[in-house]
């Protein structure tokens, strides 16, 4: 293989997407915070909490846009792979002159 030359295991990156998807799910959060609603650090953690669940949720959306971009370029790779292979077999072999 050239140095100019790309070869993609296209099944590792949908497996690496499938795994993104899946790790982007872990970035939701249900927990509330401890205490009575009213005590002042209860509000301090539920504000904190809050911009914490912004972040994540940031995290969680360009992780699965990532994983969508890795998923649909594996399809691409697998496509390109096969068109080539389909125009190779369709070309004539050459003529080997005795």
């Amino acid at each position: 293989m050239g140095s100019s030359e790309l070869k993609v295991a296209s099944e590792q990156l949908r497996q690496t997407a499938i795994q993104w998807q899946g790790l982007s799910s872990g970035f939701t959060s249900t927990a509330s915070p401890p205490g009575q609603p009213f005590q002042p650090t209860t509000t301090a953690i539920g504000a904190i909490d809050a911009v914490i669940g912004v972040g994540a949720a940031a995290c969680m959306a360009r992780t699965r846009a990532t994983a969508a971009g890795v998923a649909t370029a594996a399809t691409g790779y697998t496509n390109q792979d096969a068109s080539g292979a389909n125009r190779l077999a369709a070309a004539a072999p050459p003529t080997v002159l005795a």
